[in-house]
């Protein structure tokens, strides 16, 4: 049976209502990396719309509740407890998590901007590619909401041991007044208590960016982040993937 998430949704729909708020669709972004549908929606409030917010959803089935849908739910509800802990100026901030009879919706940030993977894009169309200031900044940038990521502790000072293990170019947006955001922490690795372990055969997050360790199934930490922001700012400078049989770096 089809949910109330899953689209084609007219535009205006309203999803759901919390409060005197309620989120209408906007756009279908598709699914995401848990198998939650990912929704673009415009919150309505008495004085009118506010900002666009992304929302992860998991529709609730009917009958016995299958695994996937536990295990899926398990990690949405996981990523916004994570969130709680990633207060960052560059980090994509997660609003909240909304249950409903019919399912469960975490609402995000929606930042405004292109993707690196958009700039890419364009750049290969025209030619022309960034300079190497713009890189660095960029680079440092993520690299500061990296090393913040990696070293958060819980309440208790306890090392949370946080991997993203899904930087890569669809995940680093540049924000129009010129701020750089890391998006999605949905894949991460942590030591929260009461985490959903992963056991796929295969990098959770883009396997093209992944650390070696990560694509021969091994444990990762914080360097596999770093070995997939070099690779992101390897082709963000030149146009061309370390791995691209088609060129060659060298």
């Amino acid at each position: 049976m089809a949910s109330v998430f899953d689209p084609p949704s007219p535009g205006g729909a309203v999803l759901f209502s919390h409060g005197d708020t309620s989120y209408e669709f906007f756009q279908d972004l598709g699914t995401g990396r848990n198998g939650e549908r990912v929704l673009l929606a415009r919150p309505r409030t008495p004085t009118g719309y506010q900002a666009k917010v992304v929302l992860k959803c998991v529709a609730l089935p009917e009958g016995p509740l299958p695994e996937k849908y536990q295990r899926t739910r398990a990690r949405l509800e996981e990523e916004v407890r994570l969130a709680q802990f990633l207060q960052h100026p560059n980090i994509a901030r997660v609003h909240g998590l909304f249950e409903m009879k019919y399912g469960l919706c975490a609402a995000m940030e929606c930042v405004e901007g292109f993707t690196l993977d958009s700039l890419l894009s364009i750049a290969q169309v025209r030619r022309r590619y960034f300079s190497e200031s713009f890189v660095l900044y960029v680079g440092a940038e993520v690299a500061a909401a990296l090393a913040y990521a990696h070293t958060r502790t819980d309440d208790e000072g306890v090392p949370l041991g946080i991997v993203n293990r899904d930087v890569n170019p669809t995940r680093i947006r540049l924000r129009p007044g010129g701020g750089v955001a890391l998006t999605d922490f949905g894949v991460a690795f942590s030591r929260l208590g009461g985490r959903v372990a992963t056991t796929l055969p295969r990098p959770p997050g883009d396997a093209i960016y992944a650390a070696p360790e990560a694509l021969l199934g091994e444990t990762t930490d914080a360097r596999a982040d770093l070995f997939s922001l070099g690779l992101t700012l390897l082709e963000f400078a030149t146009g061309r993937h370390l791995y691209d049989p088609g060129d060659s770096l060298g």
